[in-house]
């Protein structure tokens, strides 16, 4: 079962930070999932919320924000004055960060007035840093997956949040050819998983912060898990 470091070791350093992302190298994690989004002077960041607020000293949607009022921005103290000073960082910057031997896991968040060609950049810049073969693009909008494979051919992951009643059928009736399924960890149970893998889909489960349960879906054939904890398994039981 892959460990993919949910925006990176998450749960020891500020989400979508160079700390988190250099804390999951060395923790020997061998994937990372981390969020992108467009500035308003259409530069490439990583940041999950929509809004600088939550994972910032900063406020107002990033959408609306030019790429140096993002920098100047303390991406850090929320989380611990040891990481204060923390940068929001450009795609580029992760990139050049992470070893290429490292899957990344892209998870483009396009808000739905959002009308510019977002996925288009972040291609071009995976692209140019030889880095497709090494991704899987997500979104929780399926438009936007579909979009993606107007522009190249890699993998994607559709990113659900809700119960659907029957999401391999949804998938192969949107016409993607999906390389994941990506669930919330409550929507996972062992005839989902089955009708998966027989629909040739990877079944990757979020956010798994408890050993139980990830000790559990890797018993029952979970491809997967999304965690703040890269180090996961190697807790002791309880």
């Amino acid at each position: 079962m892959e460990i993919i470091a949910h925006r990176g070791a998450s749960g020891y350093a500020p989400e979508n930070t160079l700390a988190s992302f250099i804390k999951a190298v060395e923790m020997g994690a061998k994937a990372i999932e981390f969020d992108v989004q467009m500035t308003k002077d259409e530069e490439i960041v990583v940041i999950h919320d929509y809004k600088l607020n939550r994972t910032t000293d900063g406020k107002g949607y990033i959408m609306n924000k030019t790429l140096e009022e993002i920098k100047r921005c303390d991406a850090g103290s929320w989380f611990s004055e040891a990481f204060m000073g923390e940068a929001v960082p450009l795609l580029t910057e992760v990139l050049e960060m992470i070893p290429k031997d490292i899957t990344l896991h892209v998870e483009i968040k396009k808000a739905v007035f959002e009308k510019r060609a977002v996925e288009k950049k972040i291609v071009e810049i995976l692209k140019s840093s030889n880095r497709l073969s090494q991704s899987v693009i997500s979104s929780f909008d399926h438009y936007c997956i579909e979009q993606v494979h107007r522009e190249v051919q890699v993998k994607t992951g559709a990113l659900i949040d809700a119960k659907i009643i029957k999401p391999v059928d949804y998938l192969i009736s949107r016409g993607i050819n999906n390389y994941s399924l990506n669930l919330g960890f409550e929507f996972v149970d062992a005839a989902l998983i089955e009708e998966a893998h027989n629909n040739g889909l990877k079944v990757l489960s979020y956010t798994v912060n408890e050993r139980s349960i990830a000790k559990m879906f890797e018993e029952m054939g979970v491809d997967g898990i999304f965690t703040n904890y890269p180090d996961i398994m190697s807790w002791d039981e309880p």
